[in-house]
């Protein structure tokens, strides 16, 4: 005969064959994972991470805006930025922190879209103001020096001319029929006495104190002249570097806007892509955040049934003792 052991091994042999006491077994599966804690942190960082880039661009972009107001006060075209948009405004939510949203305005087509075709459309119209203005730069060149070369054509005429009339006029007075060969090379000579005598009237005329006399004013005045289209040939080349210069200036701050409008466009579209992606981490982190709290509610009841059951274990063993 088996000699059966005390009443506590009696007791242990009960509490083992218990049905209630198989459940403790299953319920080990539902363990919080150990990474919990690392995953959150990890979340946390690349939510901070995303955050000081969002306010990075926030800032980025309003200083590009700051560049387009000061743009558009040179060229007195604020009211129409002001009738869209401010720039120099800040979103800051109800609590006092940075909103994460970006402002209505921002992201809406029925702003950003009239606001870039108008600087598109103002780009085009400096762009041909530019070319209609080189147009005018280089005909007047042409048509200046068009002038320049009929002046030197004409002062080279004239010093010719003066030349040949004071080489006539030292000439001897037999020389008079030279002086009717001079007048020949003009003026087309007929065999009539009355040309012949009108000649000689006018050479002699020519040849006469008076005729010296005009020769210096017509000299004088001409040196006039010509010192005269000088100056205004500096004038205007003057005029041709100052437009060219200008030209120049606007063909940079063309530049520099088409650059800078380009910068935003990328820099929003960039904010865009960050946004999406910031939505899908929330709701992923959303999912798990659920899947963790679901993990946790369910840890709490099996929780507080194993403490019912230790509770009533407890007091079975106290019935027993």
């Amino acid at each position: 005969m088996q000699v059966v052991g005390g009443p506590q091994e009696e007791r242990s042999r009960r509490l083992m064959r218990d049905p209630m006491m198989d459940a403790p077994t299953k319920e080990r599966e539902f363990v919080l994972p150990v990474d919990f804690r690392m995953q959150e942190e990890t979340y946390q960082e690349k939510f901070a991470a995303q955050h000081e880039e969002i306010t990075f661009l926030k800032t980025y972009i309003e200083k590009l805006l700051n560049q387009l107001r000061r743009v558009l006060v040179k060229h007195n075209e604020l009211e129409q930025l002001q009738t869209l948009c401010d720039p120099t405004t800040t979103h800051v939510a109800d609590d006092g922190e940075d909103s994460m949203t970006p402002p209505p305005w921002f992201t809406s087509k029925e702003y950003m879209s009239p606001l870039f075709a108008a600087y598109e459309g103002r780009i085009k119209e400096l762009e041909s103001t530019c070319d209609k203005h080189r147009k005018d730069l280089d005909a007047f060149v042409v048509h200046a020096t068009s002038l320049t070369s009929d002046n030197d054509r004409l002062n080279q005429e004239l010093t010719t001319a003066l030349e040949k009339l004071i080489m006539h006029a030292e000439a001897p007075s037999s020389g008079g029929r030279g002086s009717s060969d001079f007048f020949a090379t003009s003026t087309p000579v007929d065999s009539t006495a009355d040309q012949l005598a009108e000649m000689n009237e006018r050479l002699d005329f020519l040849m006469s104190v008076r005729g010296r006399e005009i020769y210096a004013t017509a000299c004088a005045h001409l040196k006039q002249e010509n010192n005269l289209l000088a100056e205004q040939r500096s004038l205007v080349e003057t005029e041709l570097d100052e437009c060219q210069r200008d030209i120049h200036d606007r063909d940079d701050q063309l530049l520099a806007m088409s650059h800078n409008f380009n910068q935003a466009t990328v820099a929003i579209q960039e904010l865009r892509d960050s946004c999406d992606h910031l939505k899908l981490e929330k709701q992923k982190c959303e999912v798990q955040v659920q899947q963790f709290a679901a993990t946790i509610a369910q840890l709490e009841a099996q929780k507080e049934t194993i403490a019912g059951r230790v509770t009533g274990l407890q007091a079975n063993v106290a019935t027993y003792l």
